[in-house]
């Protein structure tokens, strides 16, 4: 069975987890992130974050943001099934494994237009 990989929006790796404080030059780096950021789009399904959840974790990345930028929420994880809601107006949950996190959640979507919740699409059958 070939190895998973999975690839996130964004990801966080502290300098203690680089070996010799290098970077890497790979597409696909081989040290695990401390944080891991997943920007949900409309083709996400709650089965599929559910998987990543569950495969970060294994993998022993510390925490899991999962942002829904439609509904302009923010989640933390610290296990597949521990989920704090984040208001937008906490301090973020990162400080400790990331410094440099924005100290407000609002100003993720500071630059994001307002977006309307969109009614499914009625398609024609043939």
């Amino acid at each position: 069975m070939p190895k998973l990989v999975r690839g996130p929006d964004v990801s966080f790796t502290a300098w203690t987890q680089r070996p010799g404080r290098t970077t890497d030059t790979d597409a696909i780096s081989k040290v695990i992130p401390t944080l891991v950021v997943e920007v949900l789009s409309k083709s996400n399904t709650r089965g599929e974050i559910a998987r990543k959840l569950k495969d970060y974790f294994f993998a022993d990345v510390r925490l899991v943001w999962v942002i829904d930028p439609r509904k302009r929420t923010a989640n933390a994880y610290t296990a597949p099934d521990a989920v704090t809601a984040i208001p937008l107006t906490a301090p973020s949950t990162a400080g400790l494994c990331c410094p440099a996190s924005p100290s407000r959640w609002a100003t993720l979507f500071v630059d994001l237009p307002a977006l309307a919740a969109k009614k499914p699409s009625k398609r024609k059958k043939k």
